[in-house]
């Protein structure tokens, strides 16, 4: 799984500017000493000490380790305003992209670990779910639509499940 954590107000893509038909500087070069003496804002923490907040983080392992009922259990746990592995957590509205294990799996370790953490049944869910939608992250028009959704909804954390399965083409290519 990928867990985004948004941040509000994000960079912009470069460009080629209309008006000169110049390149727009891409990216910011800063010297050692440069990076070490600036004054940076404190890190917002997601997970405190683990995942930052607005940044994009890439569990990886092996298969059947457990990512994905780490990333689920991550996710409600933060949205319920708990901590997870005794770790203090950060409020977030989540989404989870499961292009991967299917509806009745994605029910399955839903229903697990709201049980294990006491959730009732009736109560709301600080995740919501995409499954199996064929969501392809390398069409403008499903890249569109998913940011115009996660707006309308004011998601500020995204799990894609498993990343590979968003783009065309082949993993080993």
């Amino acid at each position: 799984p990928v867990i985004l954590d948004i941040e509000p107000e994000g960079p912009t893509a470069p460009a080629i500017d209309p008006e000169t038909g110049e390149l727009i500087e891409r990216w910011t070069f800063l010297s050692g000493r440069t990076l070490r003496t600036m004054e940076l804002p404190p890190v917002e923490w997601m997970l405190e000490g683990v995942i930052p907040r607005g940044r994009y983080v890439v569990l990886s392992g092996e298969s059947g380790i457990g990512k994905s009922w780490w990333a689920l259990a991550l996710l409600l746990c933060a949205g319920l305003g708990q901590s997870f592995l005794g770790i203090a957590t950060a409020p977030i509205k989540a989404l989870y992209i499961d292009e991967e294990n299917g509806i009745q799996e994605a029910q399955r370790r839903l229903r697990a670990l709201a049980d294990g953490l006491g959730i009732p049944e009736y109560e709301d869910l600080p995740v919501d779910f995409l499954v199996d939608e064929g969501v392809k992250l390398g069409q403008p028009m499903d890249v569109g639509y998913l940011i115009r959704k996660v707006q309308e909804h004011g998601y500020t954390c995204i799990v894609t499940d498993s990343l590979i399965r968003f783009f065309d083409g082949n993993e080993n290519r």
